[in-house]
């Protein structure tokens, strides 16, 4: 609980810049800290995996305020019940823009790494999804674990990407780096990925697959940067690809659920384009749809609008070697 609210219940005002400042400047130290050409990168373990424990009030209140970016896809409270037993980090980006410290350019980036085990059981990704006319975890049972009823538990997942800024960092306030979109999404993300595989061995535990449920256009454009001629990237493996299925097409949103789960957040979990296209602008339509008087709607969405993201199913040994690029980059500031 904070104050009154439950940021497992309860949607919270996002702070403004002062707030942050204040937040940011009782920050306790990274537990790593690299540098790439100009830019430092700091990384900030917020939990930690398999515990409920949450260390610095400081780092959490800093994620509900960066998981405060899904909101514009709709009431989604900042924490959930898989949290409780996720590893989560923050990497914090910052660029001085002349030849002293200040100012500089900062960015933050969050993501999570979210066991099988624990409470609630499984991480409640492939939950989501159909394939071929059955629940996907049939096929993933047959074609990756020989039909093993506990395969749910070599399945971990990285989720709930958000982040805070741009902003100029002054040293005195923060103010935002108007117009500007974060930079070093996919480089945060691979020291993040290094710190999942810290955390694995360190448990012993040996996941065979790393889900996720991404949108696509985010990948292309946010997951991969350019430096000195080179792409690199954080790559993902297309669940139908993995499965060996004939199209993308065949792996869907289960729309069928009794929880209408996807029609909670709809501008998220449908094509975006589409949905604009074909879905009457309705006051609060979110809540419409999980009526039944949004039975209607629902058809509409079905017979007219496609899936938003996709879920990726990756190997861990190719999550493992596909971040070895950021050794080659980074030192020590």
């Amino acid at each position: 609980m904070i104050g009154e609210r439950d940021p497992r219940r309860d949607i919270f005002p996002r702070l403004d810049l002062t707030e942050l400042w204040m937040l940011i400047k009782e920050l306790p130290p990274p537990i790593a800290s690299w540098k790439v050409k100009k830019v430092v990168f700091e990384v900030y373990k917020i939990k930690g995996l398999l515990s409920s424990r949450w260390p610095n009030e400081v780092l959490r209140r800093l994620l509900i305020d960066a998981r405060g970016s899904y909101y514009i896809y709709g009431d989604r409270p900042p924490l959930d019940d898989y949290d409780d037993k996720a590893a989560i980090y923050f990497v914090r980006s910052s660029e001085s823009l002349g030849a002293t410290c200040y100012p500089k350019r900062e960015e933050w980036i969050s993501v999570r790494l979210v066991s099988p085990h624990g409470d609630p059981v499984g991480c409640g990704e492939i939950e989501m999804f159909m394939a071929c006319g059955r629940p996907i975890g049939y096929l993933i049972s047959k074609k990756l674990f020989s039909c093993a009823d506990n395969f749910i538990f070599s399945l971990a997942s990285s989720s709930r990407l958000c982040g805070l800024g741009p902003f100029l960092n002054d040293g005195e306030s923060l103010r935002p780096d108007a117009g500007k979109k974060h930079q070093h999404t996919a480089i945060s993300y691979a020291f993040i990925r290094e710190q999942y595989f810290a955390e694995l061995d360190r448990l012993r535990l040996d996941y065979k697959y790393l889900t996720g449920i991404i949108h696509n256009r985010l990948a292309e454009k946010a997951l991969a940067v350019k430096l000195d001629g080179r792409v690199y990237s954080i790559d993902y493996t297309a669940a139908y690809k993995l499965l060996r299925l004939a199209e993308a097409r065949c792996v869907y949103l289960d729309r069928r659920r009794e929880d209408l789960c996807v029609y909670r957040y709809p501008t998220y979990w449908f094509d975006s384009e589409q949905f604009s296209k074909y879905v009457p602008k309705i006051d609060r339509l979110d809540k419409i749809l999980l009526t039944k008087d949004g039975a209607r709607l629902r058809k509409i969405i079905d017979r007219r609008v496609d899936d938003g993201p996709e879920l990726k199913i990756t190997a861990m040994t190719k999550v493992r070697r596909d971040i070895r690029w950021i050794f080659d980059i980074r030192h020590k500031p």
